[in-house]
């Protein structure tokens, strides 16, 4: 495909060469990346044939991000079964469903847990119903023990939407969420961090600025009511200690008395 003019092409960040089993046979691994974006491929490196026409057409038309490994692995489920599995609800950890609905009934008491059953004897007549039941099981129980928006609810909630609700759409925004939370959220919180704290240190100046600014009144105050005019009064206080300077004690007195 021809490169459009001024198009920037995307860094390569990384890129090696590794051999096969074969003797001649290699296969090469790049990383690529523009910004935030990264991609990544791993193919056998080899002559680009030649095709005539007819086979041209028969084969159709490649794009390249066919050819990144990214999105050709089912990058959600490897997500969220990574983080269930991880708490124990998957693959013969100690959350078996079991364990859930006895901890979900103890929570929520009998007369709730009657329509949990209910919606779970719903679930059971599909053909995947162990599945469809531990999903709607392991979200129920986030709901009610984890923290929500964390990495384990949001697992949770995200088979729920895909096995339950069969909603790819709410799966693909809680797994892309997911990995915001895992990539980003640390820059994130650091930033907040940093902006509640130069909040507070220029609420405290303010403090401090008003503070000295009532000093400057006060002392202004009793030259005034002795008679002298208020430039003398500002410049005395100032002589005092008083203020940055005797024109910065005359502004502050007229801000303080503006009309």
């Amino acid at each position: 495909m021809k490169k459009r003019k001024g198009e920037k092409p995307p860094v390569v960040v990384s890129e090696e060469t590794l051999p096969g089993l074969a003797e001649g046979q290699t296969f090469r691994r790049s990383k690529f990346s523009r910004g935030a974006v990264q991609f990544s491929t791993f193919v056998p490196d080899v002559p680009i044939p030649e095709w005539t026409e007819e086979e041209r057409a028969k084969l159709g038309v490649c794009l390249k991000w066919q050819s990144y490994r990214e999105l050709c692995d089912d990058h959600g489920f490897s997500v969220t079964y990574g983080v269930l599995h991880d708490a124990g609800f998957l693959r013969g950890g100690d959350r078996s469903p079991t364990a859930l609905a006895a901890e979900i009934k103890a929570e929520i008491g009998d007369v709730a847990w009657q329509g949990v059953e209910k919606h779970l004897s719903k679930l059971g007549n599909e053909s995947d119903e162990r599945t469809r039941k531990k999903s709607f099981l392991i979200a129920c129980w986030a709901e009610l023990f984890s923290e929500p928006y964390e990495e384990l609810w949001l697992a949770a909630m995200a088979h729920h939407a895909y096995y339950v609700e069969e909603n790819d759409f709410a799966f693909g925004y809680l797994t892309a969420l997911l990995d915001q939370k895992r990539e980003n959220e640390t820059h994130f919180l650091r930033g907040k961090k940093s902006l509640e704290r130069a909040r507070a240190g220029g609420l405290a100046r303010g403090q401090q600025q008003t503070d000295k600014t009532r000093k400057v009144i006060h002392f202004m105050k009793h030259y005034v009511a002795d008679g002298h005019s208020i430039a003398n009064a500002a410049r005395l206080a100032f002589k005092a200690g008083q203020g940055s300077s005797a024109g910065a004690n005359r502004k502050a007195w007229s801000r303080h008395y503006k009309k």
